[in-house]
């Protein structure tokens, strides 16, 4: 399955300080997201919850993104109560998409009804053909994020011309565990999610925690990297 990524935004959030009682808040340590195949795709990750009833989504576009009567829900998805490990979310946005720059931001709930927002994120729904012309793309493979991750990590590269392209995961031992990409591309940027978890892609159910490679070939161009799986 292919993405072809305009905009990826990643940065850590907290959403509150230290609750008055000592508690932990629900620390937002990603919140990132991407265009594809008609699609926003949203994916988030929290390292601590307390009291998380859930998160609404909500979208504006770059003119109306001022002032809070310029969001709209557009989704909801559960959080995870009270936990003391990371956990990861994703939302899929198909809702009325325009060719348009749009801003995203979570609503987190608490079961008692308080909410706090996220800072926003930017995401371009534009087609390539309809940007002004871009600058000659390189080969390259960028670093996963996050990393370590758990379940879900980013993947993204890049073609200067196109290629056969293969993008799989190997063990420290050097043996396969997941191709994610097996198909020509054309010059452009990419990006896949990466579930070590439940995908159909592994070898195996699970991946479990540790130290994995993952390489990209393009033609003559071969890069490895690194990433960690923490659970």
């Amino acid at each position: 399955m292919r993405f072809s990524i305009l905009f990826l935004l990643l940065f850590s959030i907290e959403l509150a300080a230290q609750k008055p009682d000592g508690t932990l808040p629900v620390e937002l340590v990603y919140f990132q997201g991407y265009f594809a195949d008609g699609k926003v795709i949203l994916f988030w990750g929290t390292a601590t919850e307390v009291n998380n009833y859930g998160f609404e989504v909500e979208r504006g576009n770059r003119q109306q993104a001022v002032g809070n009567n310029a969001w709209e829900k557009v989704g909801f998805v559960f959080g995870s109560g009270n936990s003391n490990s990371p956990k990861s979310y994703y939302y899929e946005d198909s809702t009325d998409l325009q060719q348009a720059i749009y801003h995203y931001r979570l609503k987190q709930i608490d079961n008692d009804g308080a909410f706090k927002y996220s800072d926003s994120i930017e995401i371009s729904t534009i087609t390539k053909l309809e940007r002004e012309p871009q600058p000659l793309f390189n080969f390259s493979l960028e670093q996963n994020f996050p990393n370590p991750f758990n379940p879900t990590t980013v993947i993204s590269w890049q073609l200067a011309v196109g290629s056969s392209v293969t993008l799989k995961v190997f063990d420290v031992l050097g043996s396969e565990v997941a191709t994610l990409v097996d198909e020509e591309q054309p010059s452009g940027n990419y990006s896949i999610v990466f579930d070590s978890t439940n995908n159909p892609q592994l070898t195996t159910n699970s991946l479990p925690s540790g130290v994995y490679l993952y390489q990209l070939r393009a033609g003559n161009f071969v890069e490895t990297k690194k990433l960690v799986i923490t659970k």
